[in-house]
């Protein structure tokens, strides 16, 4: 009976004799003293490769963002100016029955000189402007001159760079196709008197007549 007993819990005797007398019972009934841990570590590897990862408590620096990162995705700290794109004044008010666009021209590159509008031509200079960042519309080739008022009478004008010249802010309301300016507390429009559609350009009141939503800057 005691042998049958040992053969049915062998593994539970194999456990009790190992903890008590320290040693490991091998198959075949071999027996083999376990040895107590180092107490200090051993300065050479294993003679086998480990299954398990390591876990590192000083992890690679290589995947660590920079200290100092790239600023490529930001916008520019220099964004284009407005004065760097020029354009034609282009109005789509019908002219005559030639199909030609006709461009705001400066008759002559004088102060006190009026504009009107000519049949359009490619980089002409008397055609080609530009606003400032102060709401001038200036030329191109001459950019002391620029587009002025006295009361409703529009004329090119000398103006400063700093933005203080009096009656020389245009501004243009592309959705509506407008061009104008405030004065005092109402807006005037630039246009042209539909019985005189060759000569100077003047201000009006808003709806005076069709000319005024007629303007592309391009």
């Amino acid at each position: 009976e005691i042998v049958n007993f040992f053969n049915r819990n062998s593994d539970i005797v194999a456990n009790v004799v190992s903890e008590r007398l320290g040693i490991e019972i091998l198959p075949r009934g071999e027996v083999r003293e376990i040895e107590a841990p180092s107490t200090k570590p051993s300065t050479s590897p294993a003679p086998s490769t480990s299954q398990v990862p390591t876990l590192s408590l000083s992890p690679t620096q290589r995947y660590r963002p920079s200290a100092n990162p790239s600023n490529s995705q930001e916008p520019s700290i220099s964004p284009t100016k407005r004065e760097s794109r020029t354009f034609q004044i282009i109005s789509s008010f019908r002219f005559d029955d030639s199909g030609r666009d006709f461009c705001l021209n400066a008759m002559k590159l004088k102060v006190g000189r009026r504009v009107k509008m000519r049949p359009c031509r490619n980089n002409f200079r008397k055609q080609m402007w530009f606003l400032d960042e102060f709401d001038n519309l200036r030329l191109r080739q001459n950019p002391e001159l620029c587009l002025t008022y006295i009361n409703r009478e529009v004329a090119l004008g000398k103006c400063q760079f700093d933005g203080t010249t009096e009656r020389a802010k245009f501004f243009h309301d592309k959705n509506n196709g407008v061009l104008f300016v405030k004065k005092s507390r109402r807006f005037l429009y630039l246009g042209l008197e539909p019985t005189d559609k060759y000569g100077p350009a003047k201000l009006f009141l808003a709806g005076q007549n069709e000319s005024l939503n007629k303007w592309i800057l391009l």
